[in-house]
């Protein structure tokens, strides 16, 4: 990280100072970490704004903060610090973390500027090798359209596996129809018919599975079959409508047909009447969504597809993210599974994954030190989806760094 960096933050510590010198108070912490920023990076009283009067005033109103197990923090912040510097500079929060919870455990200030000056030097150092390793930046978003938004069906499989054969056929694939084919292949029919389950109810896979059924079915474009945008707020509600509708049907009432025909073409826009009633006749309760796709998406894309997958050996990820970046080099996408939780919290540390993502672009962050992924979700492109922290682009794809992807990564995947 550079003396520029850190001159922003001593200047916001300034800021901060003054404000609440206002009221009587100045924080410890802020005081002494001012301080060291102010000897470690030689920053004169004019850059940081403060006079060395104002900072001996706002020492005199400090007052120390104290916390638990303050040594035990120190340990577990320079844990952090070193699991950051793995992936490029230490985040600016660590070591102000750090150097904070020093303070707090009675590091002198001699001590104090010996870690910060340690610290600054493996930051320098890992964030010239980070930058090195990678590589050149890549941006692939200008093939997708905004994030699609899966709703709260688990079908978060079945939408990175549409996006990756989208990409791959230049064409917008249905990720529902990649769900149900994926699912007719999991479940025969007898097993669907025994369970009793909705069509909607089954949820989890994984990509590799799903474009393997889905190209051997044949694709269906998402003009035929809707995954979103379907004017009745979720996937799931739409598909329990059209599942009354099976459970209910009185056929050739006209009036009923006719009502019924507008809630099917919620998630089937080109489907007939008739076709509507041969679904019906035709299917058993479980299989009823799935008849009304193969009405609906015919004549299917035919397309042969290779999905291939590099997963993590234990621990060692490194022939996972060579792969991703190989990709990206080729202006190829990859599916990642990762943790959820670590794309609505930064600070989250997950070590399992349970979703699934694409990555569709590579930069290195300057300010941060960082190599970062762009990721594309499927939870829609608000802006409230993702940890605010978070850089996002217009279309709704999230800048994270390789740091916090890695931790919970399990599996690539790419076509």
């Amino acid at each position: 990280m550079s003396g520029t960096k850190y001159l922003k933050i001593a200047l916001q510590l300034r800021g901060d100072l003054a404000r609440d010198s206002l009221s009587g108070k100045a924080g410890n912490f802020q005081v002494r970490y001012l301080q060291s920023l102010k000897e470690m990076c030689s920053f004169s009283s004019a850059d940081i704004a403060a006079t060395p009067e104002q900072i001996e005033q706002w020492m005199k109103m400090s007052g120390r903060v104290s916390k638990n197990n303050a040594q035990a923090l120190v340990v577990d912040l320079r844990n952090r610090l070193d699991a950051e510097l793995r992936f490029g500079a230490a985040s600016t929060e660590t070591v102000r973390d750090f150097s904070f919870a020093m303070f707090d455990a009675e590091y002198s200030t001699q001590q104090v500027n010996a870690e910060m000056l340690k610290v600054f030097k493996q930051s320098r150092k890992a964030e010239e090798t980070e930058k090195k390793s990678c590589g050149k930046p890549v941006n692939l978003s200008a093939g997708f359209g905004p994030s699609r938004n899966q709703d709260s069906v688990g079908w978060c499989f079945a939408f990175t596996s549409a996006d990756l054969l989208s990409y791959k056929m230049k064409k917008k694939i249905s990720a529902a129809d990649v769900a149900l084919s994926h699912f007719n292949r999991e479940q025969s029919p007898l097993k669907r018919w025994w369970s009793g389950k909705k069509q909607s109810e089954y949820e989890g896979g994984f990509e590799w599975d799903a474009i393997a059924a889905a190209a051997n079915n044949g694709l269906c474009l998402e003009s035929n079959f809707n995954s979103e945008d379907n004017g009745v707020n979720q996937v799931s509600g739409a598909l329990d409508r059209i599942q009354a509708i099976k459970d209910t049907w009185a056929p050739y009432i006209t009036g009923a047909c006719q009502e019924d025909l507008r809630t099917i073409r919620a998630l089937f826009p080109q489907i007939s009447l008739s076709d509507v009633n041969h679904a019906i006749l035709m299917s058993t309760r479980s299989s009823f969504v799935s008849k009304l796709a193969s009405e609906a998406c015919e004549p299917r894309e035919k397309v042969k597809v290779v999905a291939k997958v590099t997963k993590a050996i234990g621990l060692d990820k490194t022939a996972l993210f060579t792969e991703v970046d190989k990709q990206l080099n080729a202006q190829n996408p990859s599916a990642l599974e990762v943790n959820g939780a670590v794309l609505k919290d930064a600070s989250a540390i997950e070590h399992f994954a349970n979703h699934s993502v694409m990555v569709i672009g590579r930069r290195f962050n300057e300010f941060s030190g960082q190599c970062e992924y762009l990721i594309r979700n499927s939870w829609g492109p608000g802006k409230f989806t993702h940890d605010p922290t978070y850089e996002r682009d217009e279309k709704g794809h999230v800048w994270i760094p390789k740091e916090k992807i890695h931790a919970s990564v399990r599996a690539s995947t790419h076509l």
